[in-house]
């Protein structure tokens, strides 16, 4: 298992233990890498350099 596997892993167990009747589901889940391009994988997980996140 690569590291974008675990890190989307890890972030879907976390969010199965937020209250989203609290919180509100989240926007999107979102691993941001440090190079490579964006894409959405098949368990709702975006994969996002960082590059990506300029205004």
């Amino acid at each position: 298992m690569d590291a974008i596997d675990e890190a989307a892993d890890t972030l879907n167990r976390v969010c199965e233990k937020v209250d989203y009747d609290l919180t509100g589901p989240p926007a999107r889940k979102v691993v941001i890498t440090a190079s490579g391009y964006g894409y959405d994988r098949p368990d709702g997980v975006a994969v996002a350099p960082l590059t990506a996140l300029t205004v």
